[in-house]
């Protein structure tokens, strides 16, 4: 029990001898008659008036001592409060605090060591905190009446909701937003929808999505986001956003007022190029550091810049060489990494086909197909014809293979995508998924998805981390319904690839997304 108490003071008289009112030559010393005086104080007993008088004390149960919680999801808290002077159960004669400290060896500038969760008596609390760490928690009871405050600390470990998975990057009437299937075990996945604003993120609304990208850096990794009114990056952990992130802050020199690239790719261990409607540029993270500088789609020897078709061919292998397409002269192009401008490629003494093709680019994407072979398809608008070119990139760049396609209405396809296993290239007409065989030259109707409508066929290429292999062979095929709500109207299937043309089949298919646009994954 514990007692308010007061203090009623006795005068205690202390007698002097009669040499102290006369004058002496040698005085006491000062200190000795302090410690005299304190002396028979302390061996004086003590005779006071003690008034005590027991208060309400706060007794708090119903808490684990740890709790271990995902992010994003609610932590729901009921304490039992148990008053020994208060049976009104009247909450409003006290003060409740729930409190966070995280722990030392998690916190990283610019982590915030303590946090107020809540101030009211029970918790439900949709979890902010930072993932991936630990918190010593504090729950707080303060008697108004007596100032006097309780508390029960217990532990709390956080795991994040964002550590892997596919990220779906969606239009909702010309909104951007990012959803997330989050792969939180072996056999769990869970999606969240708008994932930016369910984890706080404060990257500013943005139009017209158009790529999501997955990127490694120097230190650590990060997600770049572009769409119509700019590209941003968010942190690779917690998906967050500051100012700086805005894609401007990796230029050198300023940009152009609504500079907004189609897109951000990475290769090699640090090496980012970055692709606009006009121009393309390079940087590596470690070697160069300071950003990207002057653009890259300029052939030295010209030095004219070319308007740049929006793809990139590389190896996962080799990051020595790049490939693009100058959509202007329509030939391909290289550019060794490093350099601050293009090379033009000579065709070899036994070519497949001239590097300056004449032609129209309509895809060309990185495999792992034939040790990473990169696919190009192109169109030739005077006889009418698709044709396929494969190249190697990697010490220098290769022809492989040369061949039109014949596959059915080819010449009418909206979409491209090449199985990393097999090689076969799959096209869309339509509601219509055809699989095309380079090799017997002949296309083979795979699905037919009605009345919805493509919005993306990819296969998804993981570098060849053996983990992902399943995912990396599948046919990523994602369709909308027109005639449902367009934040929700978007469905994401996964199709494993059969080998000898087999029929598709449906390996996972999620929903609720709007019209997607791309799809990347956060890997580990």
């Amino acid at each position: 029990m514990v007692y308010r108490w007061s203090w009623a003071p006795v005068h205690n008289k202390i007698h002097t001898s009669k040499f102290s009112d006369m004058k002496r030559k040698k005085h006491l010393p000062y200190t000795a008659l302090l410690a005299a005086t304190l002396l028979a104080s302390g061996c004086y007993k003590d005779k006071g008036n003690y008034d005590y008088q027991a208060i309400n004390e706060v007794g708090i149960d119903g808490i684990n001592s740890e709790y271990t919680i995902l992010a994003l999801d609610t932590l729901k808290i009921n304490p039992v409060l148990n008053f020994t002077q208060d049976a009104s159960n009247d909450t409003s004669k006290y003060l409740y605090e729930w409190v966070a400290i995280l722990d030392e060896k998690d916190r990283v500038f610019p982590d915030a060591k303590r946090i107020e969760v809540a101030g009211s008596r029970n918790l439900s609390y949709k979890v902010t905190l930072k993932p991936n760490a630990g918190f010593t928690m504090s729950y707080r009871v303060k008697d108004k009446a007596t100032g006097v405050q309780w508390s029960k600390t217990f532990r709390l470990t956080v795991k994040s909701t964002i550590y892997e998975g596919w990220l779906v990057y969606s239009d909702v009437n010309t909104d951007a937003r990012l959803d997330m299937i989050s792969k939180l075990d072996a056999t769990t996945e869970r999606t969240y929808i708008d994932v930016l604003k369910q984890v706080g993120s404060a990257l500013p609304p943005q139009k017209n999505p158009r790529h999501v990208s997955f990127a490694t850096k120097n230190q650590g990794v990060g997600i770049y986001l572009s769409a119509g009114t700019g590209t941003n990056s968010i942190h690779g952990e917690t998906f967050l956003w500051q100012p700086t992130n805005d894609i401007k802050y990796e230029m050198v020199g300023n940009m152009p007022p609504g500079f907004a690239p189609q897109f951000i790719t990475n290769y090699g261990s640090a090496e980012h190029v970055l692709v606009t409607d006009d121009e393309i540029y390079y940087q590596n993270f470690i070697s160069g550091g300071g950003g990207y500088t002057l653009p890259i789609n300029i052939v030295q020897a010209e030095n004219v810049k070319f308007k740049p078709a929006p793809f990139i061919g590389f190896s996962d292998l080799f990051a020595g060489n790049i490939l693009y397409y100058d959509a202007t002269g329509k030939r391909f192009v290289g550019y060794k990494t490093g350099q601050t401008y293009s090379y033009t490629l000579q065709d070899p003494a036994t070519k497949l086909f001239s590097y300056t093709t004449g032609r129209r680019m309509l895809f060309m994407a990185n495999t792992r197909y034939s040790n990473n072979d990169v696919f190009a398809i192109l169109k030739d608008d005077t006889d009418g014809k698709t044709y396929l070119y494969r190249m190697n990139v990697a010490s220098g760049i290769t022809q492989t293979f040369y061949d039109a396609i014949q596959g059915t209405d080819v010449d009418k396809a909206e979409q491209f995508a090449v199985s990393n296993q097999f090689g076969y290239v799959f096209y869309n007409v339509g509601s219509k998924i055809y699989e095309y065989d380079m090799f017997n030259k002949s296309s083979k109707l795979m699905l037919d998805m009605g009345t919805e409508k493509l919005s993306l066929l990819k296969c998804h290429n993981f570098g060849g981390i053996s983990k992902y292999v399943k995912l990396e062979n599948s046919l990523i095929v994602c369709t909308y319904a027109p005639a449902k709500p367009a934040a929700e109207q978007g469905t994401m299937r996964l199709y494993d690839v059969p080998t000898v043309n087999g029929a598709l089949v449906l390996t996972k298919e999620y929903n609720g997304f709007g019209r997607i646009v791309d799809v990347t994954y956060r890997r580990r």
